[in-house]
């Protein structure tokens, strides 16, 4: 009798745990579900690709926001193999880097990285590395493909020991190498940069040829100021200088380029596009179907007095690093002027980012609303390929001039292709009349 007693009431209390359960689960999850909320909302209203988001009702409401955001990306956004839309708590966070670019070599007799450019501001040129470096060990470890990405882009304040080499011979092609002494490479850190990194003119028999080395494309969003302001007229400046010296043809070089700016590459355009190109599309940035299209015109009054270059034809040098806003100036310069790359395969990143804010929970959201297209209609997502081939880290260059060095591989490459029309001939050598004027 006591057992069928025992039961109701066993029945009941598990009634009343599971309804208290449920309302525990509603209060607890309610930020998740209130943020989930907003993210869904965003997505809807504003992504790029938002005709593939599964139905509101099918996605996880009580997952975290992190794994939440994961459902509503697609594939299509990919970029350079990497999701372009991301999740952030606070303020954009800035990437933390050691300002290096390098290639990862691994070897029979040793495994290596070869520097190819480093940041005038950043670590990794306060540490005394240079273009050409050959690094061999980390923190005393011999080079391996895992621990050489720990010099990439970084959460971690860590400092590390660098071990250099020097070339001493060849062995069928792959540097034989004898280690020469250690650096100090200290803690990464966000870098904050002008476009221009520097700014020289050849003069090569009767042409004057300019060169710049841009680097900074960086995302509109990431700087306080106005665009149209300081940052512009320091490109401005520059064109200037260029111009006062009559330079007739241009080299832009792009290998080194990030950042994904709209603002910069139709500024700069307006400077080096042929006037008959001037109130014509330079781009066009579609969204989804309930954003639809900008155009964006070039516009000579942005260029200022003295800037312009009166040039016919333009070239760049680019790798598999240019990306964004330098791939953007190049491909929607194409349609008005002869554009000449050369390098590598670029990146293929053509899609332009928005910023959007959850201040109840804190939130940021760095969404993909729009797809760059040029005056003829055609995207970039596959890449820019170049009119030259020509690879920089090919392990035989046992030397590496600086960039800007009238010697340097890509810029002698353009340069002969400036004086010479009649294609590439290998054997052609710079006149030894050239030099180089620094301003």
């Amino acid at each position: 009798m006591r057992k069928k007693a025992l039961l109701p009431a066993l029945i009941l209390l598990a009634l009343l745990l599971m309804q208290a359960c449920g309302e525990d689960r509603t209060i607890e999850y309610r930020d998740r579900t209130e943020m989930n909320s907003w993210l869904y909302r965003t997505f809807s209203e504003n992504y790029l690709f938002n005709s593939s988001l599964p139905a509101e009702s099918s996605t996880s409401i009580y997952a975290t926001p992190e794994n939440y955001i994961g459902s509503l990306i697609s594939s299509s956004e990919r970029r350079g193999g990497e999701d372009v839309s991301l999740l952030f708590y606070g303020a954009e966070p800035l990437p933390l880097t050691y300002g290096l670019a390098y290639d990862f070599h691994a070897g029979d007799s040793a495994s290596y990285l070869r520097v190819l450019h480093v940041d005038p501001a950043s670590p990794a040129a306060e540490a005394g590395l240079k273009r050409g470096d050959w690094v061999v060990r980390i923190d005393g470890v011999a080079l391996t493909g895992s621990n050489s990405a720990i010099l990439e882009e970084t959460e971690e304040l860590r400092s590390h020991t660098l071990t250099l080499a020097q070339p001493v011979d060849t062995l069928r092609g792959e540097p034989l190498l004898r280690e020469t002494s250690t650096l100090r490479l200290g803690a990464p850190r966000a870098l904050t940069a002008a476009p221009v990194e520097k700014d020289t003119v050849f003069e090569i028999e009767d042409k004057r040829v300019g060169y710049l080395l841009l680097t900074n494309f960086e995302t509109d969003a990431n700087r306080s100021e106005d665009f149209y302001g300081t940052y512009a007229e320091e490109l401005r400046a520059t064109l200037r200088r260029l111009a006062a010296q009559n330079v007739g043809e241009l080299v832009l070089d792009l290998r080194f380029a990030y950042g994904h700016s709209l603002n910069l590459p139709y500024l700069l355009a307006s400077m080096l596009a042929p006037a008959e190109a001037f109130g014509r599309p330079f781009y066009f940035l579609a969204g989804n179907q309930q954003r639809g299209a900008e155009i964006s015109l070039l516009n000579a009054a942005l260029a200022g007095e003295g800037t312009r270059l009166s040039l016919s034809r333009l070239f760049v040098l680019a790798s598999r690093r240019t990306t964004g806003g330098a791939e953007m100036l190049v491909h929607c310069l194409k349609p008005y002027m002869n554009v000449t790359v050369v390098g590598e395969k670029t990146v293929g990143h053509d899609l332009h980012c928005e910023i959007y804010h959850n201040e109840t929970y804190g939130y940021g959201l760095k969404l993909a609303t729009g797809e760059v297209f040029n005056a003829d209609t055609a995207n970039y997502s596959s890449g820019i390929s170049p009119d030259i081939p020509l690879e920089e880290q090919d392990t035989f260059l046992l030397h590496m001039h600086p960039l800007g060095h009238p010697e340097e591989l890509l810029l002698k490459r353009a340069v002969r292709s400036i004086l010479y029309n009649f294609g590439d001939k290998d054997g052609i050598e710079l006149p030894s009349s050239a030099r180089r004027r620094e301003d």
